[in-house]
């Protein structure tokens, strides 16, 4: 049996995350966190190299972006908190994210092409998957699998929301037994924190993701936030503030939620410090937090800033006491109609890895054991849940049953030019495996084509008996006399994907629905 390498990406608003399953030497499943650029993640920093015009991505990017004085060779640069076009001198710009997605989702894969696999997981690469928020609404998913399916050069693509995955993954990592439990998802991310629920009937394989999905104020990024403000309050740092806030607006500013709500509404002005801090917690804490080592933090000449084990430790306690709030909130809502012993909260997402948050977060639970992947004790700073689940679905797709509900019709145009059309699939079909046109229709039937007019063939969908969609494929290459298959793909949030295949010509083209 021939061996394969599928990929799932998550593409966090900080780190890009890559994990890859397959089989070992000896042809044990195994599963592999994949180091592009020699560390556990790629920074999601993008710009544009103003000689060259190509796209950069990564830490030395990110490192430019903290300090644009910086002598550099970047037309334009973009990150976490905006864009810069920094030729021009102009403060801001703006670039749509699915701009951005397309630049680096397109740089990941030219280093996935590149990396050297051997070394870890034997076979060639296959298929694909690219997690994203489960708030999405259907036309955007469209446009990034479109964006995926141009780059991908290999077997399937496929986007997947990412509390599914996160679901998959504990599944599958066998942490606990989830078999008909409430799975309460804590997707922590650096720009989003979103609460889900889903279930997983280890029976037929079914996965029922609940619609509450909550979206909470408090991402990782508002930790940042926290942290400094936090920072700027203390005592030992009250000389430096100065140069940082007016007098006259200190003044106003009495208590720590005063110091937490300016800085968030005046982020860009406070963008170097922030991301001083972001440095200085994904590379620095544990020294911080272990050995109560204080840290200098120098934006510039005049303003130098010192973090403790306190001060950390108080930011930390107190951004979690907001997040968890939030929690409590969701809990009671949900716990209206479900038992709470049946529930099993999930840590995951980029910021759940942020040092000490585990332990504080496990602390406020009680009776509900929170569980996670990247353990409290691991060396790993960086969350790699949603990725696993990626992978896992890229290797099996048929993890998760699906429903397919739509009517689908095949109208075809004779000599006479006289519509014939037959029915594929009927309503609320069970859906597991990719399901071919020949091997549904009786073997009497052929599709042919038979039209010499336009040199289309027609699909007629049909969703939920209120839409109707004529898809029309055609191709300059059709011949009088060409036979086709038609492959069907659906993800779990009802995305139809077409593939018609002329079986004459070895040509596929794909739409999207």
């Amino acid at each position: 049996m021939e061996n394969f390498i599928d990929i799932g990406i998550d593409f966090g608003a900080e780190n890009i995350v890559t994990v890859a399953v397959g089989y070992d030497k000896l042809g044990r499943s195994d599963l592999r966190l994949i180091n592009l650029d020699g560390n556990i993640s790629i920074k999601n920093y993008i710009a544009q190299n103003k000689n060259s015009n190509n796209i950069e991505i990564g830490s030395e990017v990110k490192s430019y972006y903290i300090h644009k004085e910086y002598i550099h060779d970047y037309s334009w640069i973009s990150g976490r908190y905006k864009s810069y076009i920094l030729e021009e001198e102009k403060p801001y710009f703006p670039i749509l994210p699915e701009k951005l997605f397309e630049y680096g989702i397109k740089k990941i894969i030219e280093k996935i092409k590149k990396f050297d696999f051997s070394i870890l997981l034997s076979g060639a690469l296959r298929n694909l998957c690219v997690g994203i928020p489960q708030s999405w609404n259907i036309d955007k998913k469209k446009l990034y699998y479109e964006t995926l399916f141009n780059l991908w050069d290999f077997g399937e693509v496929y986007i997947l929301s990412e509390p599914i995955a996160a679901t998959i993954a504990v599944y599958k990592k066998s942490l606990k037994d989830i078999a008909n439990k409430n799975i309460m998802i804590l997707d922590i991310g650096a720009s989003t924190f979103d609460i889900s629920f889903s279930k997983y009937n280890d029976k037929n394989k079914k996965l029922d993701i609940y619609n509450i999905n909550y979206r909470s104020n408090y991402a990782g990024h508002f930790f940042d936030v926290v942290f400094t403000a936090f920072t700027i309050f203390d005592s030992i740092n009250k000389n430096a503030i100065y140069d940082i806030i007016d007098r006259v607006t200190k003044l106003k500013l009495k208590t720590i939620s005063d110091y937490i709500s300016y800085i968030k509404l005046n982020q860009d002005k406070f963008s170097i410090l922030l991301l001083e801090i972001e440095n200085i917690k994904e590379n620095y804490i544990s020294e911080i937090v272990k050995f109560n080592r204080k840290r200098v933090i120098d934006i510039n000449l005049k303003n130098t800033f010192i973090v403790n084990k306190q001060i950390y430790e108080n930011a930390l306690k107190y951004y979690v006491s907001l997040i968890y709030s939030d929690i409590e909130k969701v809990l009671n809502i949900f716990c209206k109609v479900n038992n709470k012993d049946s529930i099993i909260p999930v840590l995951c997402g980029g910021a759940s890895a942020l040092y000490g948050l585990e332990k504080e977060l496990k602390s406020r639970f009680n009776e509900l054991d929170l569980i996670s992947i990247s353990k409290e004790n691991s060396n790993s700073k960086i969350d790699s849940t949603i990725a696993i689940g990626l992978a896992y679905y890229s290797q099996d797709k048929n993890l998760i049953e699906k429903n397919l509900n739509y009517t689908i019709d095949i109208i075809l145009k004779n000599d006479e030019n006289i519509e014939e059309k037959i029915n594929v699939f009927q309503k609320n079909e069970k859906y597991s495996k990719s399901k071919s046109l020949l091997k549904i229709l009786n073997d009497e039937v052929e599709l042919e084509y038979n039209n010499i007019s336009d040199g289309s063939i027609n699909i007629k969908i049909l969703k939920n008996d209120i839409e109707e969609k004529i898809i029309k494929f055609k191709n300059d290459n059709f011949s009088l006399g060409d036979k086709f298959d038609l492959e069907l793909e659906i993800d779990i949030n009802d995305m139809l994907i077409l593939k018609l295949k002329n079986l004459s010509k070895q040509i596929t083209i794909t739409q999207i629905l």
